[in-house]
């Protein structure tokens, strides 16, 4: 779309003066059209997706840009809490918003245990319709932050399905007390289309498709590995703890390894959680054990 600077006009006897204060307002607005890295179309509303177009592919998707997918997929990995934003039931066409912790679920898509008495939850019960946005962990101007908005569908989880309920305990322990006695529900975060932002001036929408995450490994793959990592390379996971986040000591109390994907090891000590990303994704069990030696 053209720029409203852009527009022909006659020049006058204050031009130079104009030009000098329309400066900054010019080039922000070309790196900002650049870091959108699509064209709006004159009959085309960015503000009103439904879920008819919510599949649809746009030309940013188009192009072939793996390092903001890849950005893009490493934050949603390597987060373990959001903002969960809900249908307002007793205020109708307002967002309510909640902070929830997640875990993934066995697709590699948020999992997140609720109170039946939370009013995010009766909004769910009424209209499954939510988005989780997600932050990167720094510190200085937000805005310069990355962030992922998800926006879902929230599908509660069968009581009999303990798969995904055992991971998440193995991520936040001390869940396991709410959902045994005091009634939480699990439902998992479904996307249907992703909002990338990677920085001031940088944003794109991307397809769910381009941010599965695949192949994953099974449920029982991943317990068998980690029972191997933390049996044999406990000590290893503790010089990896401290070089993340620069201590000297060793943690009293053991670090676990709680998570694995061909990306990247989830590491838990008492109710810390961190990620640590491999530099490419592994194939092989082997690669997987000499990516973790190299952490």
């Amino acid at each position: 779309f053209a720029a409203p600077f852009d527009r022909q006009r006659r020049r006058g006897p204050d031009d130079d003066h104009t030009d000098k204060r329309n400066l900054g307002v010019r080039l922000w607005y070309l790196g900002y059209a650049h870091g959108l890295r699509y064209k709006c179309k004159s009959d085309t509303n960015l503000d009103l997706l439904d879920k008819n177009n919510l599949n649809q592919p746009v030309e940013e998707e188009r192009e072939n840009d793996h390092s903001a997918i890849d950005a893009a997929r490493a934050l949603l990995q390597g987060r373990f809490h959001g903002t969960l934003a809900t249908q307002s039931t007793e205020y109708p066409g307002y967002p309510f918003g909640s902070v929830v912790p997640f875990s993934l679920d066995e697709a590699g898509w948020p999992l997140i245990l609720v109170s039946h008495l939370a009013r995010h939850t009766r909004h769910l019960a009424e209209d499954p319709r939510c988005s989780l946005v997600l932050l990167e962990e720094g510190d200085g101007d937000v805005q310069q932050l990355m962030r992922l908005t998800v926006l879902a569908d929230a599908q509660p989880v069968s009581p009999q399905d303990t798969t995904p309920a055992e991971r998440h305990f193995r991520y936040f322990p001390g869940a396991r007390d709410y959902y045994e006695a005091l009634n939480f529900r699990f439902y998992r975060i479904l996307p249907a289309r992703f909002h990338f932002v990677g920085g001031f001036g940088s944003a794109r929408w991307i397809d769910t498709e381009r941010l599965r995450d695949r192949p994953r490994f099974s449920v029982q793959e991943e317990s068998r590995l980690l029972e191997l990592i933390n049996g044999e390379l406990h000590h290893h996971l503790h010089r990896v703890y401290r070089t993340a986040f620069l201590r000297e000591q060793t943690p009293e109390n053991p670090i676990v390894a709680v998570g694995v994907d061909r990306r990247g090891l989830d590491l838990r000590h008492d109710t810390h959680l961190c990620r640590r990303g491999f530099p490419e994704p592994v194939a092989s069990r082997e690669q997987l054990f000499e990516a973790i030696a190299r952490l």
